[in-house]
């Protein structure tokens, strides 16, 4: 039964950090918007929002822009294309000091999807998911390990 158990929490470990590093890393990384265009945009609106649980506070930036492409107007509300919101009050309140209401900004386009724009490139993953990833990445393996092992000896 003790097999049973830690090989499927190491297989549960395993497949939550594929889902993570998949929605986190590989979704985005498939829209890479390096090359996408740049165009100028105008802040319509920019809010710090918090919502309140049992876990605390989590923060995220409420902003929707205008934007012009190949002679279309757009609004979009994205801020990249991995932003979450967090418990990080300090990061989120350094985005919306610096994309306030009425403000000019750079924002990038998809060529593919003009309706699609961005007004960061950056990743918004921090360190503390990377070490969460690496966490749950080995210990998903350590299970799985020593499983094995307990069933070979």
């Amino acid at each position: 039964m003790e097999i049973a158990f830690i090989f499927t929490w190491g297989i549960l470990a395993l497949v939550m950090i594929s889902i993570h590093i998949y929605a986190t890393i590989l979704v985005p990384a498939r829209k890479s918007p390096k090359n996408w265009g740049s165009v100028p945009c105008k802040i319509l609106r920019s809010k710090l929002e918090v919502d309140g649980d049992m876990d605390g506070p989590s923060f995220w930036i409420n902003l929707q822009y205008a934007y012009r492409y190949e002679n279309k107007n757009y609004v979009s509300k994205l801020y990249s294309l991995n932003y979450f919101p967090s418990s990080y009050k300090k990061y989120h309140k350094k985005i919306f000091d610096k994309y306030p209401k009425d403000a000019e900004s750079i924002c990038y386009v998809n060529p593919q999807n003009p309706s699609e724009a961005i007004l960061s490139r950056k990743s918004s993953m921090g360190i503390c998911d990377i070490i969460i990833i690496i966490i749950f990445l080995l210990l998903g393996i350590g299970m799985l390990l020593y499983a094995l092992y307990m069933v070979t000896r």
